[in-house]
């Protein structure tokens, strides 16, 4: 009996989870058809505020709506803004549309960090296969050990399908090290100081302007530790905005 009592409770406890995920979900696609409706008669401050709301409060925000909360932004002159928007959007569809528009907004403010070449095709282009890659070299690293197996081949007998072993082993493991995405910010906030230390007392190396791009090496509350112009060096965390 008190088996069955447990079991319902668990029954009732997993229903209300997906009424209540079902209820929030439909709340987030009101608020953000509601958004979309202020956008379109060009109340674009209201707009802009519910969207915010609902990237902040359950992140279910959509890419269009990142696009539009950048063309907000961008109208008010809010640039640092419309990058970090626009960035949300490329980091999410990986849509190299939208590479034309942040190059042009970085370019006309003089922001730092926001170049893009080749090496960042490609890096984007890894991140994006690097699953596939992993699992096709772990595929291949099978198959050579099934036919070993099939074949009774001994490895003293075989060193080449040894080495290919062994080759492909280092490759997974090289795939994976290399494949740590990197992570940016852009800063946020005007009269930042980028410090040599993590301290207040450290020797300061420049005072940065808002609106530019940094990679982040390691984060905490008080400090990040960023790379600016080639070299480590420091920043409050509460001027860095992740992206």
């Amino acid at each position: 009996m008190q088996n069955i009592r447990q079991k319902k409770s668990y029954f009732l406890l997993i229903l209300f989870i997906i009424i209540s995920k079902v209820s929030t979900s439909q709340t987030v696609n009101n608020n953000i058809y509601f958004a979309d409706s202020l956008y379109n008669v060009q109340k674009y401050t209201e707009a802009y505020k519910v969207y915010v709301h609902e990237l902040q409060n359950s992140e279910m925000v959509s890419p269009k709506s990142l696009l539009k909360m950048a063309r907000i932004k961008e109208g008010s002159k809010d640039f640092p803004e419309a990058l970090y928007y626009l960035s949300l959007y490329y980091r999410i569809l990986n849509d190299e549309t939208v590479v034309p528009k942040i190059l042009s907004i970085s370019k006309q403010n003089n922001y730092q960090g926001w170049e893009y070449n080749d090496l960042n095709f490609i890096e984007n282009k890894f991140q994006i296969y690097k699953h596939i890659l992993i699992i096709g070299v772990l595929g291949l690293i099978i198959v050579f050990f099934i036919f070993m197996i099939i074949r009774k081949v001994k490895t003293e007998n075989s060193p080449l399908l040894l080495i290919l072993v062994v080759l492909l082993s280092v490759s997974v493991i090289l795939i994976i090290e290399f494949s740590k995405e990197k992570q940016f910010g852009i800063i946020q906030n005007n009269n930042s100081l980028i410090m040599e230390a993590p301290t207040a007392g450290a020797n300061l190396i420049e005072i940065s302007s808002k609106g530019h791009k940094i990679e982040l090496l390691k984060e905490n509350d008080i400090w990040s530790e960023i790379i600016w112009n080639g070299q480590t060096r420091y920043i409050r965390s509460i001027n860095v905005i992740p992206i």
